[in-house]
């Protein structure tokens, strides 16, 4: 209308119209409270989330070396909304469990708002949580009194831990039963039995470390009166490190996995390497061209 060009400020049009609808509901995840705790619970049922594909990976595992032949009935593509179905109601029980049970009250208010704000600087506005508080004093008589809701909400979300960390024990032990048998047609080379075991022991103990035993430690704690205030930062932290390190086990002790990798890895380096170098035609053509 007024005779500008804009023929290279169009290009921002459809990135601006991309970005709206991520942004849009960031104003009300950062502005309203209770909708940040709904976010928070979310997160939190990720969590349980990888605990129940862990168990249905160690039972897959257990399948495969116990009975390879259920495999396409266990893990077929009808099977799968049964296994989706599991998963999104382990997820959901913890995150209610997480919202309603260890929701924010008054008296956790008042005693993470001083240490918010001295640790993060934030004030109550700014944040959001949840978690249990086992003990609070009443203001009538100033007596640590217990808090039942807390209780319960980490009775259920550790009966679910309990649940899965069974799974992945009893399946890694009949699986490594089955393995340490002689005899099998599947895994006749000793050698590659051995590579077995210690693949399936240390897959064992690493979600042990990274995973049960951080959230385990922050439910224990607080009961027996033990701080762990700016510790439980390393909880997602190490959940976070859990997915980098499992898939590297086998990579490292099964010996046909490691020099896969490193044939490919070398492959690549070596075509790379040759790429650069100029070819005997290319010399000739060099030392031979006319001056």
């Amino acid at each position: 209308m007024i005779g500008l060009e804009i023929e290279e400020v169009a290009i921002f049009i459809p990135v601006t119209v991309a970005i709206y609808p991520f942004l849009e509901p960031m104003v009300a995840i950062y502005c309203i409270k209770d909708f940040r705790l709904r976010i928070y619970a979310v997160y939190c049922s990720c969590y349980a989330m990888m605990l129940s594909l862990l168990s249905i990976h160690f039972f897959y595992r257990y399948t495969s070396v116990t009975a390879p032949t259920y495999l396409p009935i266990r893990f077929s593509l009808k099977s799968s909304a049964f296994w989706a179905f599991f998963v999104a109601l382990y997820s959901s029980v913890w995150g209610s469990a997480s919202y309603f049970l260890c929701g924010p009250t008054e008296n956790k208010d008042r005693e993470l708002a001083e240490e918010f704000q001295r640790a993060y600087c934030l004030d109550p506005s700014g944040y959001a949580y949840v978690g249990p508080q086992y003990f609070y004093e009443t203001t009538a008589t100033g007596k640590p009194e217990f808090h039942l809701p807390s209780f319960l909400g980490i009775g259920v979300l550790a009966a679910q831990m309990s649940a899965t960390f069974a799974c992945v024990i009893w399946f890694g032990y009949k699986t490594y039963s089955t393995l340490s048998e002689d005899g099998i047609t599947c895994f006749a080379r000793k050698e590659l039995q051995r590579q077995l075991f210690q693949t399936l022991v240390v897959q064992t103990i690493i979600p042990t470390v990274f995973m049960y035993l951080p959230v385990s430690c922050m439910f224990i704690f607080p009961m027996f009166g033990v701080r762990i205030e700016a510790m439980a930062n390393l909880i997602p932290i190490s959940v976070a490190i859990y997915p980098c390190f499992e898939p590297l086990v086998a990579m490292v002790l099964i010996n046909d996995f490691r020099k896969r990798v490193y044939g490919l890895l070398n492959c690549r380096l070596r075509v790379n390497r040759i790429s650069t170098l100029p070819t005997s035609n290319t010399w000739n053509s060099m030392y031979n061209a006319p001056n």
